[in-house]
């Protein structure tokens, strides 16, 4: 798996942090062929202010110029953040949930945000508050985004939005990538007008509505395959396809003169391709422009793949591949799936999928969320390796949420890399005091969740065979709790798992393998 193609620091001064807008906007559009991977960073550094939770979950804080507050420990966060400061920086540990009804105030410019954790709290991208957003954990937005103001947000984690993303005129960039998973339940809007503008998408992202390209000066890069669940506009500006396929469920459409749709003239064996469910039609501008490989897989009986064609020249010879590429790219795939499904059967949900045929797979990763957004491994199943014979696979969830349960599956390949299937939903009318999985536990991360008053602290010791703690820790409320187990991974048996909730106490029993 690749890590990040470059790591964010916290400058410390006004001309650092400038050089490293100038830097990294260049590097997206102009140099991406000469990026390196970077150690991806892991946890909060360079912090000249620490709240530890779960006892600093209702700090208020504040910051001046130049200073950084970083929010560690385990816990959820519901406190004040107030970044008062030019060039200050706020930053999420791992463990640190940033909720929904925290408080979160900026009063200085050139803001820096990075999480490494769970964000809930929705802020705005603009008017200079906010220079740099860096996503390294999981990042879920309520309404719409503007991007505005000479803003970067990097996604290296997974990024979810209820609305709309726009990115607006001006040095303005969205960049999903390699490893980053990102998901926007209304439309995309790439704006121009601005050196460098535009949307950079290299890991994998769904866009449920539509995605315009919308001037002559907007520029989209697409370097991981993209889902489009409505239409796609290029109305000008450069729209650029390399080794992915951009899937669209509506119609294509592309007009303006300056509307460029590209592959890679460079890497004149890699091919970019388009599947359209709808229509498509090109009416201006240039597709398979400078020798770049494209298909347009839509109307096989049509000599260039389109619906309608205003120009034939418009057209380049490369950009006459139709299916070609886009089968080609299929083909390349690691694992082919063909269905993946989850229902109740008793007091566990039976999950089931099947592959066409797979290229050094490993192993598959089942992991489970109670909204849809953060999920959490449920359990693990090996790969066949490679194969071109259909193959059935099949897991038991023991524990399934009360309720709503969200699965999907995460194919892991030997050299690391990874993609997701689809997430299926399963209504389940399970209900249970006590949940604590996966069990036996093969991994170094239990997941507790109880019943009980959801105001309330939760309390939870572990116990070994001869009734010696060996774990005694209190957490604020969550819906599920995580327990680090790392050590207790390294002496294995049968244990007693007590969790206090007020006037509650419930046990179970837990293996560790």
């Amino acid at each position: 798996m690749h890590n990040s193609t470059f790591s964010h620091y916290f400058p410390s001064s006004p001309t650092a942090r400038c050089w490293k807008l100038f830097t990294t906007i260049s590097l997206l559009f102009f140099s991406f062929q000469g990026l390196q991977a970077q150690t991806r960073p892991t946890g909060c550094t360079n912090c000249t202010q620490t709240i530890t939770l779960p006892g600093g979950a209702n700090a208020a804080v504040s910051t001046g110029n130049n200073q950084v507050i970083c929010l560690q420990g385990t816990g959820t966060f519901t406190g004040m953040v107030n970044l008062n400061g030019n060039n200050s920086a706020l930053c999420v540990g791992p463990n640190v949930r940033f909720a929904q009804n925290a408080n979160l105030n900026f009063r200085g410019n050139n803001v820096v945000i990075t999480n490494f954790g769970t964000w809930e709290r929705p802020f705005d991208i603009a008017n200079n508050s906010v220079a740099i957003v860096d996503n390294y954990g999981t990042m879920s937005f309520s309404g719409n985004i503007t991007i505005s103001g000479n803003a970067i947000f990097t996604n290296y984690g997974r990024f979810s939005l209820t609305g709309n993303l726009i990115i607006a005129n001006g040095n303005n960039t969205f960049t999903n990538q390699t490893a980053g998973e990102a998901a926007v339940a209304g439309n995309v809007e790439v704006n121009g007008n601005g050196n460098n503008n535009g949307f950079f998408q290299a890991g994998t992202m769904t866009v449920g509505g539509n995605f315009r390209n919308a001037d002559s000066n907007a520029n989209s890069s697409i370097r991981g395959n993209i889902n489009i669940g409505g239409n796609l506009e290029v109305l000008g500006g450069g729209f650029e396809v390399v080794k992915a396929i951009v899937d669209i469920g509506g119609n294509y459409t592309q007009r303006g003169n300056n509307s460029r749709v590209t592959g890679s003239s460079a890497l004149t064996d890699i091919c970019g391709a388009f599947k359209v469910a709808g229509t498509s039609e090109i009416f201006d501008g240039t597709f398979g422009f400078q020798g770049a490989r494209l298909g347009m897989c839509d109307n096989e009986a049509s000599p260039t793949g389109f619906d309608v064609v205003s120009n034939p020249s418009d057209v380049e010879a490369s950009g006459r591949l139709k299916c070609d590429c886009y089968n080609q790219l299929v083909q390349a795939l690691p694992v082919t799936l063909l269905y993946f499904t989850a229902r109740q059967t008793g007091n566990q949900v039976a999950l089931h999928w099947a592959t066409a045929s797979e290229t050094d797979n490993d192993y598959f990763s089942i992991e489970k969320s109670r909204d849809g957004q953060q999920f959490n491994q449920a359990g693990r199943v090996a790969g066949a390796g490679t194969s071109l014979a259909k193959l059935t696979y099949g897991f038991n969830d023991d524990f399934p949420f009360g309720g709503a349960s969200y699965y999907r599956l995460k194919q892991v390949d030997l050299n690391g890399m990874f993609t997701y299937s689809k997430t299926v939903k399963v209504s389940s009318d399970i209900t249970s005091a006590l949940r604590v999985y996966p069990n036996p536990l093969t991994e170094n991360e239990l997941w507790v969740e109880a019943s009980g008053d959801q105001s309330s602290d939760m309390r939870i010791i572990i116990q070994n065979a001869i009734g010696k703690r060996v774990l005694d820790a209190t957490y604020v409320y969550d819906p599920v709790v995580k327990v680090d187990l790392t050590r207790l991974r390294r002496e294995p048996g049968l244990y007693m798992i007590t969790v206090r909730r007020k006037n509650r106490i419930e046990r179970q029993k837990l293996v560790i393998q």
